[in-house]
């Protein structure tokens, strides 16, 4: 049986992300310089996903909200904040994520939004882990 898990996506609210490119997967910030995003490792896609799934149907985000807080530091978050950006948290089964311990895909159209944060206030939150 699969497990739960919560993912936090930076997005607006038409859930379009800060990147443009490969669909959501993609390489260049479309909103000034942030981090590039995750390099997904192939091998563990192929393996698993590559005949179910098209790599354009996974969207980043990250395992936690400590790892996108170091990954966007506060200054950029408030910059994409600025910009109608939130932080999106989706709710899917376990096996519908690649993740490490700094980002995340997933297949967004497995996963249902189950919150929304302001991008400013996350250092501030208490938000508790699905478990």
């Amino acid at each position: 049986m699969f497990r739960n898990k919560l993912v936090y996506r930076i997005e607006t609210s038409d859930g379009v992300g800060p990147y443009y490119g490969y669909g959501p997967i993609c390489e260049y910030p479309s909103l000034g310089r942030a981090p590039q995003p995750y390099n997904i490792k192939e091998k563990y896609y192929n393996k698993h996903y590559r005949r179910k799934y098209n790599m354009a149907e996974f969207y980043f985000a990250f395992p936690n909200l400590p790892a996108l807080n170091n990954w966007f530091i506060k200054k950029r978050r408030q910059y994409f904040a600025e910009h109608g950006y939130v932080c999106s948290v989706y709710k899917l089964r376990e096996c519908y994520v690649i993740s490490d311990k700094y980002q995340c895909i997933f297949l967004k159209k497995k996963a249902t939004k189950v919150d929304q944060y302001d991008l400013v206030t996350l250092d501030s939150l208490a938000i508790p882990a699905l478990g």
